[in-house]
């Protein structure tokens, strides 16, 4: 047993092992020493088990064809809100160039800079969560700089 254990290996070794299963598999399955590594960084198996996004599968609806990692095991449907959410925003992934014409072209429209309140409302922009993320930063203040710059 190696001395520490990543939590992206720890995940690893759940889901190559409920790969090779078929399953989801149990602390049982695992080597003693790898269960308690497991189980001293999670505390509890169904909450290792849902990091590993396997908390869903059934022993009999899991198969071995899916071998790409991670998200792609989940099979989640999604509710009616979350579909007329999507319906709301803009579909795709942004950038930091797209979100930077958005808001320009949103700042030329209403004559001034728009509120973190407006940004949020207004479905045709990413959210200011989204704006965030992609500036790296955690204020607006330092989004309109680098923008406006």
């Amino acid at each position: 047993m190696k001395p520490y254990y990543s939590k992206s290996e720890l995940i690893g070794l759940i889901r190559n092992r409920a790969l090779t299963l078929g399953r989801t598999p149990e602390p049982s399955d695992f080597s003693d020493q790898d269960a308690k590594a497991i189980l001293s960084y999670f505390k509890k198996w169904p909450k290792a088990i849902k990091t590993a996004d396997l908390k869903h599968l059934k022993s009999d609806s899991f198969t071995k064809a899916k071998t790409t990692k991670t998200k792609s095991l989940k099979v989640n449907k999604p509710s009616v809100r979350k579909e007329e959410k999507k319906a709301e925003r803009p579909a795709g992934r942004y950038s930091k160039t797209i979100i930077k014409n958005m808001l320009l072209a949103e700042m030329k429209r209403q004559g001034k800079r728009p509120t973190r309140k407006s940004i949020d409302e207004n479905k045709n922009l990413p959210t200011v969560a989204t704006c965030l993320k992609y500036f790296n930063t955690t204020r607006m203040q330092d989004v309109w700089d680098e923008i406006l710059d």
